[in-house]
């Protein structure tokens, strides 16, 4: 899942929402699997840095992930993981759900169900495990992909 053969032909010179910003999740650090990655393919990304990862709180998080999204106007797009929905639902205009076939940790049917109260179908990621470096995941293409449809 490395090599750059999977980056999508032409990402060096298509055009990406106006504002991104790149939120981890639980368990992770701004620099870990491929959030490094995606920032730096993506002009005016931003990859917001959540502290005590390991135990989320949050009333501190929250206001760290506002703060970085700012006023969220059409052109503004917030790649994350770990989001709780109900929070986010009101604000969503278009959106994805990135899955793997092989997750060992979140069944795919959880994923679909995901999708589906978004009313959207779950993007099938192939061999990419729980989206981690631990799984090889240190490129993600795909979201590249979702960015610039």
């Amino acid at each position: 899942m490395t090599s750059t053969n999977h980056i999508p032909a032409g990402t060096d010179r298509i055009s990406f929402p106006d504002k991104v910003v790149i939120v981890h999740g639980f368990g992770a650090t701004a620099h870990d699997h491929w959030f490094g990655w995606l920032a730096d393919r993506i002009p005016h990304a931003n990859v917001v840095s959540l502290p005590d990862p390991e135990r989320p709180d949050a009333a501190t998080w929250i206001p760290r992930v506002v703060d970085a999204i700012g006023q969220l106007e059409p052109g503004t797009a917030v790649v994350a993981r770990s989001l709780d929905l109900s929070a986010v639902r009101p604000a969503l205009g278009r959106s994805a759900v990135l899955r793997s076939d092989n997750d060992a940790l979140v069944p795919a049917d959880l994923s679909d169900d995901f999708a589906h109260q978004l009313g959207i179908q779950a993007r099938v990621v192939p061999g990419a495990g729980h989206f981690l470096d631990d799984d090889g995941v240190t490129e993600l293409p795909a979201v590249l992909e979702v960015l610039h449809p």
